[in-house]
């Protein structure tokens, strides 16, 4: 019972809009109304409509540009524990430290997954970005 309900809604959901068919008459008479109080009344309508039916683009942008930024950051932290260097935010500049063994694998192992992660991050933000306009 329950698959047979499932697939019913996906195809009228697939195939005739079924979700929104009960607010397409609504949009049709708001639409037909802006078109009568001027053409940058519609063009605003427009506009409107649009942001709200792409929002969910702009939260996945915001999502790619988060781990875009902190992937970036956390691959030269982990550049600078290979050279020995760590960044000072208190003088505002980079110091030497010296690093253990097993910090240096797990900076290894860090990094090599980063740096593997990096391309496909990289396109998500750059197909997000390219979406959000």
């Amino acid at each position: 019972w329950y698959q047979r309900r499932v697939r019913e809604a996906v195809v009228s959901t697939q195939s005739t809009g079924g979700l929104l068919r009960p607010y397409l008459p609504i949009a049709i008479y708001t639409t037909s109304l802006t078109c009568l109080l001027g053409f940058t009344c519609f063009l605003s309508y427009l506009l409107s409509f649009s942001i709200i039916f792409l929002l969910h683009l702009r939260c996945f942008y915001a999502y790619a540009c988060n781990l875009y930024r902190a992937q970036l950051r956390a691959l030269v932290t982990l550049g600078r524990l290979f050279a020995g260097i760590k960044y000072n935010p208190l003088r505002d500049r980079v110091d030497s430290v010296k690093t253990q063994g097993d910090q240096l694998i797990l900076g290894t192992i860090l990094f090599s997954t980063l740096l593997f992660l990096f391309p496909t991050t990289l396109l998500y933000y750059c197909v997000f970005t390219l979406a959000n306009g």
